[in-house]
């Protein structure tokens, strides 16, 4: 694998999944749904939190579109039944977590200066972003536009 083609998204994925497993939470990655997977489920009691990871570029809409749509048809109950958990009031929350490069695919994201990609997500979702590059200025390195961008939907 190269930086090109996934590592930085599998970095992601290794940071969220720390960052759930420092908080309890066991990590069920690539987890089985509709002839495919959702990248990680993570699960704590009767919460668990349905995630995508993606390395954003400006043609990413699509597809990110159609993964979302397909998160929200994530029935818990009927797809943790299947996977033997025990009957529990689930709150379901969502969560994508994506990096970008491109400072239009960040405001895409974040809903501003909109382009005609259509952005899946609805007054629901929380979004938000950083933006590493002034990070790294600080300390004296000099990164090409990088950010980090993220949604949240609760149940």
């Amino acid at each position: 694998m190269n930086t090109n083609m996934g590592f930085r998204e599998a970095l992601l994925v290794s940071s969220v999944t720390l960052a759930f497993h420092d908080h309890k939470f066991l990590c069920y990655p690539q987890f089985t749904f509709r002839n495919g997977a959702i990248d990680a489920l993570f699960v704590r009691g009767d919460v668990a939190v349905l995630t995508e990871f993606k390395r954003l570029s400006y043609g990413s809409s699509p597809s990110v579109v159609l993964q979302t749509r397909r998160m929200l048809k994530f029935d818990v109950y009927r797809e943790l039944k299947k996977h033997q958990f025990r009957h529990r009031k689930w709150k379901l929350h969502y969560l994508w977590v994506c990096d970008a490069w491109d400072p239009h695919t960040v405001n895409w994201w974040m809903g501003k200066k909109l382009r005609k990609a259509v952005l899946p997500f609805d007054g629901a979702w929380q979004r938000d972003h950083v933006d590493l590059r002034s990070v790294m200025l600080r300390h004296g390195t000099d990164w090409d536009p990088y950010s980090i961008v993220w949604a949240y939907r609760e149940p």
